[in-house]
């Protein structure tokens, strides 16, 4: 039997960084999937896993902890393993081989700033529920919300919103928040008249390095740190009633505005959150009446471009071009995490 995930990635269409205090964030699944399978073997045989990554890689799970490249894995199937009352030793073993190349760069090089970590954790977390399931243990196949980002929160050494988290498993459009119950996300739908295009700065960056320096200004000067973040999640709350109200002209207004307020809370926390890339591309594509930000933490990654036409956002779209940086072909995607069998046919 072969069991195979499929999860989508993600784009932050608007809230970075007012999502960790509580604001609205507007997140969209998109159409770069992270691929999981796994062929169970028999309990006690190890874990043989084989990413697409830097040509191909593959290792036996030792569970270890010894900070290699197999160490985000082996957190997922303790978590999910614990869940069922089990220990990561006792969980049949087998193959695993994770895919997320499509959501790098050229031969799985530079990440794209797509939420690569929590697709990885959606799907390898369904798997391994539906391979106990099927084992005949008392878990439930689903996940909430709630539980599959206390497992991305465990790789990623307790940090994240999980709004990454939420795209990968319930898919298309969704309004998120962190909710003093925990995380709330609902779909939500864009302003009819807003066309979205994603820009590829050419370079990526570190979200962690970016939200520590964020956090670093709350320290150092707590009212300037305050002002930018009530700045954006307020900005976000607007963005989320022009989607409610089908407002496509406030909406837009407030794409500009929110790179504005990301620019001022990193020239606060002195990070190039809107870096030279991000400010060049969004001056090429001003005379085109198309707004432009950072999609995520900044810096690099990607950015998003809001046009009121399709028109607008292909002319948008060859300015960015002609000023050296590169369009990624990327659709919504209207579901979450996917989970298939398949078992052997008898020969």
């Amino acid at each position: 039997m072969r069991i195979e995930a499929r999860a989508p990635a993600k784009l932050v269409l608007m809230g970075e960084y007012a999502v960790l205090h509580g604001a609205p964030a507007i997140v969209a699944a998109v159409d770069r999937l992270v691929r999981v399978s796994f062929e169970p073997a028999a309990a006690g045989d190890p874990f043989v896993v084989h990413t697409d990554l830097e040509g191909g890689r593959e290792a036996t799970l030792t569970f270890a902890d010894d900070g290699g490249w197999t160490r985000s894995i082996e957190t997922v199937i303790a978590h999910v393993a614990a869940d069922a009352g089990l220990a990561p030793r006792a969980l049949p073993g087998g193959r695993l081989v994770v895919e997320s190349a499509a959501l790098h760069g050229h031969a799985g090089g530079s990440k794209l700033g797509l939420g690569s970590s929590a697709a990885v954790v959606t799907a390898l977390a369904a798997v391994l529920r539906e391979a106990l399931a099927r084992a005949g243990h008392d878990v439930p196949r689903g996940a909430t919300l709630a539980e599959d980002l206390a497992i991305h929160r465990a790789v990623q050494a307790g940090r994240g919103s999980g709004v990454d988290v939420a795209a990968s498993l319930l898919g298309g459009v969704l309004r998120y928040r962190l909710a003093d119950g925990g995380p709330e996300a609902a779909p939500l739908a864009l302003p009819a008249g807003v066309h979205l295009g994603v820009v590829w700065t050419g370079a990526e960056a570190s979200t962690g390095a970016f939200v520590a320096g964020v956090e670093a200004l709350a320290e150092s000067d707590p009212d300037a740190h305050a002002a930018c973040l009530a700045r954006l999640a307020d900005l976000a709350s607007r963005a989320v009633a022009a989607c409610e109200n089908d407002d496509a002209a406030a909406f837009l207004a407030t794409a500009d505005a929110y790179r504005e307020g990301m620019d001022a809370l990193g020239r606060a926390a002195d990070l190039p959150i809107v870096s030279q890339a991000h400010a060049a591309i969004a001056a090429a594509v001003a005379s085109a009446g198309v707004a432009y930000k950072p999609s995520g933490a900044g810096g690099g990654d990607v950015g998003l471009l809001f046009a009121p036409s399709a028109e607008a956002l292909g002319h948008a779209g060859r300015k960015a071009v002609q000023a050296g940086y590169g369009l990624l072909d990327l659709a919504v995607h209207p579901t979450g995490v996917e989970v298939t069998c398949h078992e052997r046919s008898a020969s």
